[in-house]
């Protein structure tokens, strides 16, 4: 279900021929390029995909989640440059909130944040570059995070169909673990 609207945007058989031919370097520009297109926006998803389509299962879930990594961190690093600075003058009392709220547990709750099934990538990203959360703190969660779904989307890339009905599981166990992470995380910081 997922692959024929992937399609309207991409050709992965195009894409994935034109990767392996290259080599070594077409690795290294698949993963440059869609850094640089997570970065802007592009759903992780497709990313994923591909990458499965054209490296297979452990190469495409290495190219994956390093390209959705690294978008993740440049949109982090051009927001916190751009963004911050902006946003410390405007909104100084929302700062503080969100330095508040980040300041004990943050690797767990960027980590929670990931492991939603729903929500947007590109928000989160912007929204933890308003807090003084670490860069490399923010980047390791993300990675971890992204782990689970990546995994999901680079084996349906790389032909392994999932039924939905699996989908909707692994979904619902993200959920879950996400609310409990989420849950956990607000005890601590409500007795902190």
């Amino acid at each position: 279900p997922i692959q024929p609207l992937i399609q309207q945007w991409i050709d992965p058989a195009a894409l994935a021929q034109k990767i392996q031919t290259a080599g070594i370097t077409g690795m290294l520009l698949f993963v440059a390029a869609s850094s640089l297109t997570v970065a802007i926006g592009m759903p992780r998803q497709i990313i994923a995909i591909t990458s499965g389509f054209a490296f297979g299962f452990a190469s495409g879930l290495l190219a994956a989640i390093v390209s959705i990594s690294m978008g993740a961190l440049l949109t982090f690093a051009m927001a916190r440059t751009l963004a911050r600075p902006w946003v410390l003058k405007r909104y100084p009392h929302a700062t503080i909130t969100m330095d508040n709220l980040v300041k004990q547990q943050a690797f767990f709750k960027i980590l929670t944040l990931r492991l939603l099934p729903v929500g947007t990538n590109m928000l989160t990203n912007l929204a933890a570059c308003t807090s003084n959360i670490a860069a490399m703190t923010f980047f390791w969660a993300s990675v971890v995070g992204f782990l689970p779904q990546a995994a999901i989307f680079v084996l349906t890339g790389n032909g392994i169909q999932l039924n939905s009905q699996s989908q909707l599981w692994l979904a619902g166990i993200l959920f879950v673990i996400s609310i409990v992470l989420g849950r956990v995380i607000y005890i601590k910081h409500k007795h902190s």
